[in-house]
C-alpha cells in the first residue's frame, strides 16, 4: 500500500469500447504447480490464461517481460500464484468475452511438478474504436521491489497534454483500487492536467512512500501491488476507492480513443 508524500503524478490508459461483430478463437492456457495449490485453483489460472490469450488475439493485449518477472519469487524457481492470478485478471480488463466453449482440460506431470492445461474456444466482442496512436504513455518506477518505508518514484512521459489520475490496485486487500493522486477530499478535484513543461516535453515524477497495509500477514514475506495510470483527453471525475469490478466497468465507459492506461506491477516486502 502506498503513503502520498504530497506529490502527485499522470498515466495512460488502455481497453475496448463499443461492440459490432463477434470473432471466434481458439486458445490454450497452462500452469505449472506443486502440492502448495489444489488442481482446481491451478486449472482456474490455466483458463484464465487461455481467455486471456483469446483475448489478445483479437484487441492486443499484451503482457511485458517486466509484468511477468515482477511475479516471480525470490527463489526464482516458480510463479507466485497469487501475483499471477491478479496479473492475468488484469489482463482481461481489455476485452469482453461473449460466450466460452469447447472447453477442455488436463492435468500432466512434469518433472516434479503438475500442469493444469485448459484449452478453449472464445466468442470475443470486437471493438469498434482503437487507440489514437498519437496519444501516449510511459511510466517508470526506480524498483520492482520496495522495503516498507522505501521511497517510490514514478516517472511520466507522454505525447500529448492529458489529464491524469493515478490508482493503487491492492489486490491482497479485498481488491481495493485506491486513488492516491490527486489526493484530496475535494469532490470536484479528482484529476490534474499533465501540460507540456518548459523543454516541451510531457513529463512528471511523483514520489511516494511503500506501505505495509494493516489487511497484510504479517507472516507474509512478499504482496504484489499495482499503480494503475489512466490519461484522458478530457477531464473525467473519479472517486475515491473502487472495488475492481466497478473499476473495470468504470473504465470501460471511456471512449478507447480518448484514453490510455498504463500498470506498473510491483512487490512489497518487510
Amino acid at each position: 500500500m502506498i503513503k502520498i508524500s504530497i506529490l502527485f503524478i499522470p498515466l495512460v490508459l488502455m481497453c475496448s469500447s463499443g461492440s459490432a461483430s463477434a470473432k471466434v478463437v481458439t486458445a490454450s492456457g497452462e500452469y505449472l504447480f506443486g502440492p502448495e495449490t489444489s488442481d482446481n485453483e491451478a486449472c482456474e489460472l490455466a483458463r484464465n490464461k487461455a481467455k486471456s490469450l483469446a483475448l489478445s488475439q483479437v484487441v492486443g493485449e499484451k503482457v511485458s517481460r517486466e509484468e511477468q518477472l515482477v511475479c516471480n519469487q525470490t527463489t526464482g524457481k516458480s510463479t507466485d500464484y497469487g501475483c499471477e492470478f491478479n496479473r492475468i485478471t488484469w489482463s482481461m480488463i481489455d476485452g469482453d468475452i461473449r460466450e466460452v466453449r469447447n472447453e477442455t482440460r488436463k492435468i500432466e506431470t512434469r518433472e516434479g511438478t503438475k500442469a493444469c492445461v485448459i484449452s478453449l474456444e472464445a466468442d470475443i466482442i470486437e471493438p469498434t474504436k482503437k487507440p489514437d496512436p498519437n496519444f501516449d504513455f510511459s511510466a517508470k518506477l526506480n524498483k520492482s521491489v520496495f522495503s516498507v518505508g522505501e521511497d517510490m518514484l514514478l516517472e511520466l512521459e507522454g505525447t500529448e497534454p492529458a489529464h491524469l489520475v493515478i490508482f493503487n490496485w491492492l489486490p491482497n486487500q479485498k481488491n481495493e483500487v485506491i486513488r492516491i493522486a490527486p489526493y484530496t477530499n475535494d469532490p470536484n478535484v479528482s484529476s490534474f492536467h499533465l501540460t507540456k513543461g518548459d523543454s516541451n516535453k510531457v513529463f512528471r515524477r511523483f514520489p511516494f512512500e511503500a506501505h505495509w497495509s494493516d489487511a497484510y500477514s504479517k507472516n507474509k514475506k512478499f504482496v504484489d501491488e499495482w499503480l494503475i495510470i489512466i490519461a484522458t483527453k478530457k477531464p473525467y471525475k473519479w472517486l475515491s476507492s473502487y472495488d475492481f469490478e466497478k473499476f473495470k466497468e468504470r473504465l470501460r465507459e471511456i471512449p478507447i480513443d480518448e484514453r490510455r492506461i498504463v500498470r506498473k506491477g510491483y512487490q512489497l516486502t518487510h
